[in-house]
């Protein structure tokens, strides 16, 4: 709350109109969203997320649901972990965001990554990235942690995700992953430990998830155990 007073602050002092929409709960933030993909009739108008990279993803999946699906957003990193800021070269200080998005003469246009979970048939769009696996574990365990909470407090929410990260290690089993490319070409990969669908190069907070960087929109892939061969990149 402490970065949304300063926001609305410099907002007013420059005479900026907006409205504020605060979220109460888990995937409160996709409706509210989609609320104001579906209701807006501002023309011009820029959706700023204040938050973390859940809160960034929940409000892209809200906006993809409605009629103005590519309405422009803004981003105040604001989170634990802010891998999407750290991704695009924006600042992790709130206000020298806030400072980089009022200034900008252009947007930077990103691809938006869309996913189906078969097993419980969810889907949803993602903009930082999706994880199977070690990863996907790590993010799952991490955000419903009471250590996260606690940290939190002391504004050390990141060491959750390296605390996390180590007891998921040693209980990640490997797995096989079917990838298929765009021209329909199958190839079967055993014994995966990581599956990375990513616009960035971090990941829970700062761990590297490329070997190189990757270009909107890469996966890699992380074999167990790991080989000269054990690590796979694929590029759209």
């Amino acid at each position: 709350m402490d970065t949304l007073k300063a926001v609305r602050k410099v907002m007013n002092d420059r005479a900026i109109e907006y409205e504020v929409r605060v979220s109460r709960y888990s995937g409160h933030t996709v409706q509210l969203a989609k609320q104001i993909g579906s209701f807006n009739d501002h023309p011009g108008a820029v959706v700023l997320v204040i938050g973390g990279d859940g809160t960034l993803n929940q409000t892209i999946t809200g906006l993809k649901m409605t009629r103005q699906a590519d309405l422009p957003v803004g981003y105040i990193p604001a989170g634990s972990g802010n891998d999407f800021a750290r991704g695009i070269g924006l600042p992790d200080d709130p206000m020298q965001a806030l400072e980089c998005v009022l200034s900008a003469e252009k947007p930077l246009v990103l691809d938006v990554g869309q996913y189906t979970e078969q097993t419980h048939q969810e889907s949803g769009y993602f903009v930082n990235n999706v994880g199977i696996g070690y990863d996907g574990n790590t993010i799952a365990h991490s955000s419903h942690s009471q250590i996260k909470t606690f940290l939190n407090r002391f504004h050390l929410g990141k060491l959750s995700y390296f605390v996390t990260a180590v007891i998921v290690f040693f209980a990640q089993k490997p797995f096989t992953v079917i990838v298929y490319d765009q021209q329909g070409r199958m190839e079967i990969i055993q014994n995966a430990f990581l599956v990375d669908a990513t616009n960035t190069r971090t990941l829970a907070g700062g761990f590297a998830s490329c070997l190189v960087r990757c270009p909107p929109m890469g996966c890699w892939i992380w074999s167990w155990p790991n080989t000269p061969t054990g690590s796979r990149s694929f590029f759209t």
